[in-house]
């Protein structure tokens, strides 16, 4: 499930190669905007699902929205995603539950914050880059309730403009679409902040080359990683 036709295609193909007896896609074309009208097409696809004993859904597009869809009709099945909405307060303000969130796989690279207390270089280098330029709003693995909690976003940034300037150095000086595309294949493995195993070509929808699983815990009250994935 998504709103991009195309992504959904590649994967669903991807998953009939991977041996899937069978895949089910559907295609969201509310705009996010219009929650009335979402909820509308949501409802209708989660009827889908049911009917068509959907056992596991994959979904490219809006989680919050996507899971009170599943409160409301009763339903409820393993969701895997790699959009982080899922961690955020306001979920809960959409009508989802404790019970939808544990239905999350959320699939995603290990967290900054682990990242960083683990030493990893490339993101050290970011975050205390910017807690000595700005040390009235430090960016901590482990924040207070009265403590700023950017530490995610910072690292998210650095990784950000990293990939721009190894993608716009490889292209050169003539800089153009087509030489930043021909430049991503150029570049091949690296590491960078929020990424200890990452890559880059005109094909890949994400640098990351490795990620974790993440599942509800009821005794952290949040996402914590289940397992370790490589991906190929």
């Amino acid at each position: 499930h998504g709103a991009e036709a195309a992504r959904i295609d590649a994967l669903a193909a991807e998953l009939e190669a991977r041996g899937a007896a069978r895949v089910v896609t559907t295609l969201e074309t509310a705009d996010e905007s219009d929650q009335i009208e979402l909820a509308r097409e949501l409802d209708v696809f989660v009827q889908k699902f049911d009917s068509e004993g959907v056992t596991g859904v994959i979904n490219l597009g809006d989680n919050v929205a996507f899971l009170a869809a599943f409160n409301r009709a009763g339903f409820g099945v393993p969701v895997w995603t790699t959009s982080p909405d899922v961690g955020a307060d306001f979920i809960y303000d959409q009508g989802a539950t404790d019970a939808e969130v544990r239905l999350v796989r959320l699939v995603g690279g290990e967290s900054a914050a682990d990242l960083y207390e683990a030493g990893h270089e490339p993101t050290v280098e970011c975050v205390d880059r910017w807690n000595t330029a700005r040390p009235d709003e430090p960016a901590l693995a482990d924040p207070g309730e009265d403590d700023l909690n950017n530490l995610g976003v910072l690292v998210t940034a650095c990784a950000n403009l990293d990939i721009f300037v190894r993608a716009a150095t490889a292209a050169g000086v003539d800089l153009t679409v087509e030489s930043f595309v021909a430049g991503l294949d150029g570049i091949g493995s690296f590491e960078n902040p929020g990424r200890r195993s990452a890559s880059l070509s005109a094909t890949k929808w994400d640098a990351s080359d490795a990620a974790k699983v993440y599942r509800w815990s009821d005794d952290e009250a949040g996402l914590v990683g289940a397992e370790d994935l490589v991906l190929e």
